[in-house]
């Protein structure tokens, strides 16, 4: 082989590494090389937005973006979930004020003070903490999923 063809072959493999191609567009033949339009740059580009995900292509995920991405997915799944049951836990507080909004307080019925109404603050008081302690209680178990989620 000649000096001359060794020169070709580095300078083709240069090329190449740099992401660029041999034309093979039949109508145009024109025997140079293109570039990919940036492959090498939005590769870079997806890499690093991976890595500020807290994903970062290591050892670990075989540096494949695809594995990246899936512990990426996973992760927003979990979060979905935990976002899901804080949601939950918090319709049920306001559903729990909102019925003790028109009522407060009041128990009808027959009483020893009055035939009509009777207000009984320390029922009302157990049926809303009743209500919010089961809410504070989702609310904690789905923030401690959401630390964990995270952390992991």
């Amino acid at each position: 082989m000649s000096e001359h063809t060794e020169t070709i072959e580095e300078l083709h493999d240069v090329l190449q590494r740099n992401g660029f191609v041999r034309c093979d567009i039949a109508a145009c033949n024109c025997g140079s090389w293109h570039a990919r339009y940036g492959y090498r740059q939005r590769l870079e580009e997806v890499t690093e937005l991976v890595t500020d995900a807290g994903h970062p292509l290591t050892n670990e995920n075989g540096h494949l973006i695809k594995l990246a991405l899936s512990e990426l997915i996973a992760e927003r799944d979990s979060l979905r979930a935990v976002n899901a049951g804080l949601l939950e836990a918090l319709e049920n507080l306001i559903e729990a004020a909102d019925s003790m909004s028109a009522t407060y307080g009041r128990l009808f019925g027959k009483t020893p003070e009055d035939d009509d109404t009777f207000i009984h603050d320390q029922w009302a008081e157990g049926f809303l903490s009743e209500r919010a302690d089961a809410a504070r209680a989702a609310i904690a178990s789905h923030v401690t999923a959401a630390a964990q989620a995270v952390a992991a």
